[in-house]
């Protein structure tokens, strides 16, 4: 990771002149703090630099015009809630913000259908008759650097960018990302995000560093909206504890793990989570635990509230809840076994006793759940 290439994150949560500046900028931040280039390329390095620094100028011009690309603007807005229902009170808000991820997505997607269909020629891209730019569109990318004439687009001085381009292409993630700036097969890049926004960055490198170290796969997920609008991006340090690695989704086997996620519609985007396995045997035998896991559930799981989620799928209303009470440092404690196995364990940023607890309750399932 490259620390000069910290994010300033003092201005979380801020106020924006209008929601769509907040929109295109998450999108800046997401591409403006490390160009991860291709490790293995039949181009020069510096057609890839092209094509991020020209990401980075369309970003950034967004951000501070956004009336450039679209045509109705809307009062800053974002939700509190780091997981937010259908609408908190805001009916409107995702698809409000949605809008405008649709505008530049489809611009993004005019010049990849043509880098897709043609190869550049003489640093020029030929555009399908039925795919050409509007006059707001055609403004925009005259800005960006890139002149548009009798059916094509001129890369000027962006000298290599649609040969970058077209190299994507031929990658079945490609799109996704061209649109992040993450050039490289393992996206790198969204490490470094997460890094920057982790509060410290030191304790953040130094739970990657043993979760690396000790087996734990490094999944990222360039797009995990279901409508692939790029409001969200995700990575995950995982371990299934049948021992085997798996190729896909790793949703497909139980794992214990670590994640963060970078979500464009919260005040602050970025978040950071555990997930755990097993939450009625670890409680159940609980005072065997180690003392620094004990401490670690003490202060961060879910205390019964009696809510009654554990016990809604049962119609024997006499049930009682599933709570199991544990002894701590000469007090009891009724938790949870339910939630924080189903929401998982989510923070804001870390710190150096956050990251000492993360290692020693993944550590112990590790060595308790893991095949070897």
């Amino acid at each position: 990771m490259n620390a000069e290439m910290q994010v300033d994150t003092s201005r979380w949560p801020e106020r924006y002149a209008c929601l769509e500046s907040r929109m295109f900028d998450t999108l800046l931040l997401q591409t403006a703090i490390d160009p991860a280039l291709p490790e293995r390329s039949p181009l020069p390095a510096a057609a890839w630099e092209a094509l991020y620094h020209w990401t980075q100028r369309l970003y950034w011009l967004l951000s501070r015009e956004p009336q450039r690309l679209m045509k109705e603007l809307h009062q800053d807005d974002a939700y509190d809630l780091q997981c937010p229902g259908p609408s908190h009170g805001k009916p409107n808000l995702r698809r409000d913000m949605r809008k405008s991820l649709a505008a530049v997505l489809k611009l993004l997607r005019l010049l990849w259908n043509a880098a897709d269909q043609a190869a550049p020629e003489n640093g020029a891209l030929r555009l399908p008759v039925d795919a050409l730019p509007t006059k707001q569109q055609a403004a925009l990318l005259a800005e960006t650097g890139l002149k548009y004439a009798d059916g094509r687009l001129f890369e000027g001085s962006w000298s290599g960018m649609f040969s970058a381009l077209r190299e994507l292409t031929k990658q079945p993630d490609g799109f996704v990302r061209f649109a992040r700036g993450y050039y490289d097969a393992e996206c790198t890049g969204m490490e470094t995000l997460f890094y920057c926004f982790s509060g410290e960055p030191a304790a953040f490198e130094r739970l990657v560093g043993w979760l690396r170290e000790n087996g734990f796969h490094y999944w990222p997920v360039l797009d995990c909206s279901e409508v692939h609008n790029l409001e969200s991006c995700r990575i995950a340090y995982a371990k299934n504890i049948d021992g085997k690695q798996t190729p896909g989704g790793f949703y497909d086997r139980a794992h214990i793990g670590f994640s963060a996620e970078f979500n464009a519609q919260h005040s602050f985007p970025a978040s950071y989570s555990l997930t755990i396995q097993n939450p009625k045997q670890i409680l159940g035998g609980f005072g065997a635990l180690p003392e620094t896991v004990q401490k670690f559930i003490i202060a961060h799981h879910a205390r019964c509230t009696g809510c009654g989620f554990c016990t809604q799928r049962f119609k024997n209303k006499a049930m009682k809840p599933a709570a199991i009470t544990v002894e701590y440092g000469g007090g009891q404690y009724s938790l949870c076994p339910t939630l924080n196995y189903v929401y998982g364990y989510r923070w804001w940023g870390l710190d150096d006793a956050l990251a000492d607890g993360l290692i020693a309750y993944l550590g112990y399932m590790d060595k308790e759940f893991c095949a070897l």
